[in-house]
């Protein structure tokens, strides 16, 4: 009994006196590290910090004339973002944090030479870089590693990060003489490094791990595929998108070097000015001795030229020998510059001095409207060519004739003719001789022409409606890669028809362009008058039928034109469901008459506006797809092109909009949960709450369930707690949600509430799609992915006892587009046009305008969505539904997973219903990124 104590007391102090030899341990071994590294620096020697000195931006140093030649300093506030964001995450992601030395890469590298046996990774950061590049140290031995070690924190300790980059940035080697990231640029692709490229900026940063194997005159697939292979790790770390990185792999290498900037010349010495002049010289006499010296004759010989005049010489012919008559003066010039002409060099005033001459002019600033993205494309295109593509000696050849034409027809796209500038050339055959600066003008300035006429034909007037106009318009222009644009021109035998694929080739945008020309030209017929009158029912008999008939385009067949026949009654309820009027059963009555005689003649600034909207879509909309058109309040499914099913529904209040873009409906959830977010907390939640009312709802802190009424609503902060409305008839979603991720946190849902759906604008909900039937819609949609029937969706809905959502995700995504499109136009030519509810057809008007300051873009909604932070702890745990269908026969089994049971699926080609993640919202949470 007294022995214990006494032993744990013996192992305490023995836990101390290790613990004390552990720590003096460290102490001693940092010591002597520390000892070590600066008995290393002191031995390694200073840093050259003169040569240093000169590679910093606005250096007070003086710059050596070696480093000049070939070295130029870049800053890194003037080396284009991206190139440093691919810098970083390509070689040093940890270049901020880390103190020269990247204990982590450093690690890896350890690993890989303990597993491979030799050096694999070096682990080297950007400071060890820097450290080589100053050393000219470039072996792989332990040795120099350890040298780049010391250089590294001797680099640390005197520089800033920032000054240790721009080190990197003016001595990094790109191949051959060209060290420098600006002297890179200028280069390869003729510019300063503040506008770089995807592709471009992926090349620079690929090139100095390999410079010499890499060089892009020797080695170019090399270097292609070294730049692609950073392309891919960027574009997996998040920098660029995968899309991004495809079209930059379409970027070709570009060849070419530009003429670098002047670089101060050294002084020759006087030994070296002598032999300038002695060589000179040697080359004048060995040029011109050959043709100028005369020949060598023997004494006494006579002479190999007789110099009587002409005048004797004619008298000494014989006289049946008729003489030709001498050239006249004219003669002898026109010879002489036929000669002159002939010594000129064959060079001048070809195709490859044209086209020399457009790089060149390419290389300066460019005309006012010129994008840089179109610009670097026709950079790269001629450096790749050695004939030019419009122009020959006499001046346009045929095919720029063609798209020349085709340019100046803009207006019949909707498009502005006098914003492409085309020069006039002058015809040689009066004269005017055309000159190879003339002949590159008019080369550069159609090419830019084709690349703005291709960029505005797929929507970029508006570069970034969401900046430029509302935060709601989450629409891109649908612009083509300016290089491939430009190359299928030159390739084409009819670049007209190139420019006009260009344009939209949606059915509804070619409608929307023929009553445009038609309003234009004044083709449009003279509105049809409904006056007002009684109602006429199917079969009626009425002077105002004849009038109705000419509204509708519906011709009597075989009928008094007085006559409301079948066809005619057709066509009215086709009306009648398009405008909304209810109940569309072809009865004639004060409604359907005032709305025949609204909207006959269109506006031309509507029409335009909904063009441009065209340009923003996305060429494939698919083979089946959701249309949600807000003005409309209209939701359709589309199949082949034709509409299979339509339904009412209500959008975003004017201060909560929808947002228009477009993503793949992935899950329909049946009886989903509502999860609160902190804005309607915040908003109407907890001011309801404090007030005693909305029992309804499930609030919940830190995983547990707590009674709303033992909180201090007036003190507490509602987004600290998680609020939910749990599965029910009540629930604000009502029993069906169909969700399509996107960073506006909208999806189309049903509501307990139809009674909005009777008014003719439902501009109701907080942002969301409401639909009037979405179960029908679920079934629309589930028969086309999975062959369901009715009653497959029916038992999903009515369940036995408490209600529990269930998620049914799709085999096949099915694109959602929300639009906002004013005007329609049907198959007849009929034109239906709506309120511009939101004000986009306003503001796109006014940017097509260029009225850019009146345009009132409201705020940004995205800063005001805030999805939850955490998921509900009680949810990891909590049972939900998932659903199952045997693939024999069609018996319906309910089961329950926990967690994140993936939840069931089908065998033998059957359908698969399943769903992962602890409850419903929790995926639709994770899947908006949270």
């Amino acid at each position: 009994m007294i022995r214990r104590p006494m032993r744990a007391t013996i192992s305490a102090r023995r836990a101390g006196r290790y613990a004390a030899a552990a720590g003096i341990g460290a102490l001693a071994v940092t010591v002597t590290a520390y000892c070590a590294l600066q008995i290393a620096m002191q031995r390694l020697g200073p840093l050259p910090t003169k040569t240093i000195g000169a590679l910093l931006p606005a250096s007070a140093e003086p710059t050596p004339p070696d480093i000049v030649a070939t070295k130029l300093p870049a800053d890194p506030q003037s080396v284009d973002p991206r190139y440093l964001q691919m810098l970083f995450t390509f070689e040093d992601r940890r270049f901020y944090s880390h103190f020269g030395i990247d204990p982590v890469g450093v690690i890896r590298a350890v690993r890989d030479i303990a597993s491979n046996q030799r050096i694999v990774t070096g682990g080297s950061t950007l400071t060890m870089q820097v450290a080589r590049l100053l050393d000219n140290q470039y072996r792989r031995t332990p040795a120099v590693k350890l040298r780049q070690i010391v250089r590294a924190i001797q680099l640390e300790r005197q520089f800033s990060k920032n000054e240790i980059l721009s080190i990197y940035l003016a001595l990094a080697p790109f191949g051959g003489r060209t060290k420098g990231v600006r002297a890179a640029s200028l280069k390869y692709f003729g510019k300063e490094p503040q506008h770089l490229s995807i592709a471009e900026a992926a090349l620079l940063v690929a090139l100095p791990q390999a410079p010499e194997a890499r060089r892009l005159d020797r080695h170019a697939n090399a270097a292609r595929r070294a730049r692609n292979f950073v392309l891919d790790t960027v574009a997996a770390a998040g920098v660029i998108t995968e899309r991004e990185a495809e079209l930059a792999k379409l970027q070709p290498l570009t060849p070419e070097s530009p003429t670098m900037p002047p670089a101060p010349m050294p002084k020759p010495s006087s030994m070296k000015i002598a032999s300038y002049i002695a060589g000179l010289t040697l080359g004048m006499n060995l040029f011109t001795g050959a043709t100028t010296a005369a020949p060598v004759e023997p004494a006494g010989a006579p002479p190999l030229v007789q110099s009587s005049p002409p005048e004797a010489q004619l008298q000494s012919l014989p006289p049946d020998v008729q003489p030709e008559a001498l050239p006249d003066e004219a003669s002898l010039q026109s010879r002489d510059e036929q000669a002159a002409a002939a010594d000129a060099p064959r060079f001048i005033g070809t195709g490859v001095q044209i086209v020399l001459d457009v790089r060149n002019k390419l290389l300066k600033p460019q005309p006012a409207g010129t994008h840089q993205d179109d610009r670097d494309a026709l950079w790269m295109f001629y450096a790749s060519r050695n004939e030019p593509v419009w122009v020959s000696k006499a001046g346009w050849n045929s095919k720029a004739q063609a798209t020349i034409d085709e340019i100046t027809r803009a207006g019949d796209w909707g498009l502005n003719a006098d914003d492409f500038e085309i020069p006039e050339l002058p015809s040689p055959a009066y004269g005017q001789a055309l000159t190879p600066d003339q002949l590159a003008a008019a080369e550069a300035s159609l090419s830019r022409a084709v690349l703005k006429y291709a960029r505005e034909a797929r929507g970029g007037r508006i570069e970034d409606p969401a900046t430029q106009l509302s935060s709601y318009l989450d629409r891109k222009p649908q612009v083509r890669p300016p290089f491939l644009v430009i190359a299928e021109m030159a390739a084409s035998d009819a670049p007209d028809a190139v420019l006009r694929k260009l344009q939209p080739q949606n059915e509804q945008f070619a409608r929307l362009r023929e009553v445009y020309l038609a309003q234009r030209d004044g083709a449009t017929a003279e509105p049809v008058e409904i006056p007002s009158g009684p109602k006429l029912r199917p079969g009626a008999k009425h002077d105002d039928i004849a009038l109705i008939r000419e509204r509708l385009h519906v011709p009597a067949n075989g009928v008094e034109d007085a006559v409301y026949d079948d066809a005619l009654v057709d066509a009215v309820k086709a009306f009648q469901e398009k405008r909304g009027i209810e109940p569309a059963n072809g009865t004639i009555n004060s409604k359907t008459r005032r709305a025949m005689n609204e909207n006959q003649k269109v506006d031309v600034k509507t029409l335009l506006a909904n063009m441009e909207e065209w340009r923003w879509m996305p060429d494939n909309l698919g083979e089946t797809y959701v249309w949600v058109n807000i003005p409309e309040f209209k939701v359709r499914v589309i199949k082949d092109g034709k509409v299979i099913h339509t339904e009412r529904v209500i959008t975003g209040e004017t201060d909560k909009q929808t947002p228009i873009f477009s993503e793949d409906l992935k899950t329909i959830y049946f009886n989903p949960r509502w999860n609160v977010p902190d804005s309607i907390k915040v908003n109407e939640i907890g001011p309801a709450l404090a007030r005693g009312r909305r029992r309804d709802m499930v609030v919940m802190r830190n995983g547990k369930r707590i009674k709303p009424g033992s909180v201090n609503w007036y003190k507490a902060d509602i987004r600290n707690y998680d609020v939910y409305q749990p599965s029910g008839p009540g629930n604000a979603l009502g029993v069906v949600k169909f969700t399509f991720p996107n960073k506006h946190a909208v999806y189309l849902h049903d509501t307990p509430n139809k009674g909005l759906f009777s008014s003719s604008e439902r501009a109701f909900s907080h942002g969301c799609v409401r639909v009037r039937n979405p179960q029908r819609l679920a079934e629309v949609l589930l028969e086309l992915d999975k062959g369901w029937t009715s009653s497959d969706v029916a038992k999903l809905i009515k369940v036995k006892g408490e209600p529990e959502e269930t998620a049914v995700d799709l085999n096949e995504h099915i694109p959602v587009h929300l639009t906002y499109f004013t005007a329609q136009v049907d198959e007849n030519g009929d034109v239906t046009t709506q309120k511009d509810i939101y004000g986009h057809e306003k503001r796109i008007t006014q940017a097509l305008e260029g009225k850019w300051q009146s345009i009132d873009k409201g705020d940004d909604h995205l800063a005001q969505v805030e999805l939850s932070k955490r998921l509900d702890q009680s949810d990891e745990t909590k049972p939900r539904k998932t659903a199952r269908r045997s693939g024999g026969g069609g018996n319906r089994v309910v089961t329950r997973s926990r967690g994140g049971g993936g939840g069931g699926g089908y065998g033998g080609g059957s359908t698969r219903v399943s769903s992962s993640g602890s409850s419903a919202n929790d995926i639709f949470r994770r899947s908006f990124g949270n």
